[in-house]
């Protein structure tokens, strides 16, 4: 009697996972569009005036002898002071590289190339050239509702994890009951006490290995 109502609440468990996994379905990524080009002269885009502006900020990258390289460092500053205006708008997602480069936040990008100096003793050696990105950055309204779309997805997935840690640590614990139900009617109750204490020290430590570490 004990072990079904032991499998009937696994299984109601079970099935309640699947139906949350199952209504939910992300949508598309709504960043997804033309990628930023930095090779030539700089470029402008143009804002749409009907849209008023949140927040701008120009960002620059470091020098670096590649292209690529210095393209790189200048849409990771860039995600992170974007992260950093978010983070005061309560926005729990952090934006990153990739949605830097293909959403249509950067206005403006141009290439600076730096010739360094080189020692007079020197004159056979040219002077290196290197690469400095300058983005311009511009958030409007509409910028701000992908953004939230992004944000709602990151907590809702952030939900249906926490939900799936704490289904996983109470089918430990549930098993383990169940383990020690049956031990318990085998060997005929002699051993009830440290079964017990096993029962509860596995379900307990498998329930927060679970919560903790996966």
């Amino acid at each position: 009697m004990r072990a079904s109502v032991i499998t009937c609440l696994l299984l109601a468990a079970l099935a309640g996972l699947g139906i949350r996994w199952a209504t939910y379905q992300p949508s598309s990524p709504a960043f997804a569009q033309e990628p930023v080009s930095f090779r030539g002269a700089a470029k402008v885009t143009k804002a749409d005036p009907q849209q008023p502006v949140l927040w701008e900020k120009k960002v620059e990258s470091r020098l670096h002898a590649q292209l690529d390289d210095a393209r790189n460092d200048a849409l990771e500053n860039a995600a992170n002071q974007l992260h950093v205006f978010l983070n005061d708008r309560k926005i729990q997602w952090r934006p990153t590289a990739d949605f830097i480069r293909s959403s249509k936040l950067v206005k403006k990008q141009e290439d600076k190339v730096v010739k360094l100096d080189v020692a007079d003793n020197r004159p056979e050696i040219s002077p290196p050239e290197m690469h400095q990105i300058v983005l311009q950055l511009t958030v409007t309204d509409a910028d701000m509702k992908t953004i939230r779309q992004e944000d709602h997805k990151y907590r809702v997935e952030q939900r249906l994890w926490t939900a799936g840690r704490g289904l996983g640590g109470l089918v430990l614990l549930l098993g383990a009951l169940a383990g020690y139900m049956r031990l318990d009617e085998l060997t005929k109750g002699y051993f009830t006490l440290p079964l017990r204490l096993a029962a509860l020290v596995l379900g307990v430590a498998g329930a927060g290995a679970v919560w903790f570490l996966v």
